[in-house]
């Protein structure tokens, strides 16, 4: 029974992140990152980021960026390392007369989990498959990718 709520939870969650909108990185014309997030509007000339209040021109963009960087999947799976090992450390089995409890737990959770969740997240960046489409101020180019993104992320 716990098994198939388990995999009817994991399900569900999945489905619901999966309907989310791609998320992008905006970089100008000189490379430097000036916009990301989820919540955005591509009209024929403009990207709009509805909860920044915030509209860049084609212009302005250099190249665009699908999914998080490299550093952000490393950093998830360091925080998801030491929580998870932090749960298991908690529970009443593990017990040690040099330190006391909650020293035992940000000990292990920290020397283990980080760097075992760190590994994990560089290993799901090969399979990541980030999408880099440079626009560098040219309609045409824009044009190109904006019928093809909203396309995929109809």
């Amino acid at each position: 029974m716990k098994a198939l709520v388990f995999f009817l939870l994991t399900f569900l969650t999945v489905n619901v992140y999966s309907q989310k909108k791609e998320f992008i990185r905006v970089y100008n014309l000189e490379g430097k990152k000036i916009m990301y997030g989820r919540d955005y509007k591509i009209t024929d000339s403009t990207i709009e980021f509805k909860d920044k209040n915030k509209i860049i021109h084609y212009a302005q963009i250099g190249f665009i960026k699908t999914k998080h960087s490299f550093g952000h999947n490393i950093g998830v799976g360091s925080l998801l390392g030491v929580a998870s090992l932090s749960l298991f450390s908690l529970m009443p089995s593990i017990q040690s007369d040099l330190f006391d409890k909650g020293t035992m737990v940000v000990l292990v959770s920290t020397l283990i989990g980080a760097p075992s969740g760190a590994f994990i997240g560089t290993i799901s960046n090969i399979f990541k498959n980030t999408k880099r489409v440079n626009i560098n101020g040219d309609i045409e180019k824009w044009e190109k990718f904006r019928t093809s993104f909203l396309r995929i992320s109809k």
